[in-house]
């Protein structure tokens, strides 16, 4: 009797874990860098690697572009675990920078990804190519 209750505890511990780890995931493909990148690139937006260093959310460093060659034109993108971990990113992101006295800045998700585009131009055709980039890849 006793061995039955062991592998009946077993197996519901184990059953805890995988649902678990299914709901932290969350169903769906997500999303790389690369795809990311890709995106940027079949829109003709010109990534180009900066060395700056961007804000650390969630202990995730984003990946820092310069884009099209365009100074104070700037994208920092996220790549987090999941949908979930990127609206907690998203979160802690807005309260810590609610106070900052920040540039022109424009933040996009889309399933995994968060983007924070830091234009130094409002008006720059960058914003509208973002948005458009990243509704396709939330489909």
């Amino acid at each position: 009797m006793k061995k039955h209750s062991k592998i009946i505890l077993l197996a519901l511990i184990l059953s805890s874990f995988a649902l678990i780890y299914y709901f932290n995931k969350e169903s769906g493909p997500q999303l790389s860098l690369n795809d990311v990148i890709k995106s940027f690139s079949d829109n003709n937006i010109k990534l180009s690697a900066d060395p700056q260093n961007g804000l650390k959310i969630k202990g995730q460093s984003p990946h820092n572009y310069l884009v099209n060659d365009q100074p104070y034109n700037y994208i920092s993108i996220y790549v987090f675990e999941s949908t979930r971990e990127r609206k907690k990113a998203k979160k802690e992101y807005d309260r810590v920078t609610s106070n900052y006295d920040k540039p022109p800045y424009q933040v996009y998700e889309a399933k995994n990804i968060l983007i924070i585009l830091e234009a130094g131009d409002r008006s720059n055709e960058v914003y509208k190519n973002v948005f458009d980039i990243m509704k396709k890849l939330e489909i």
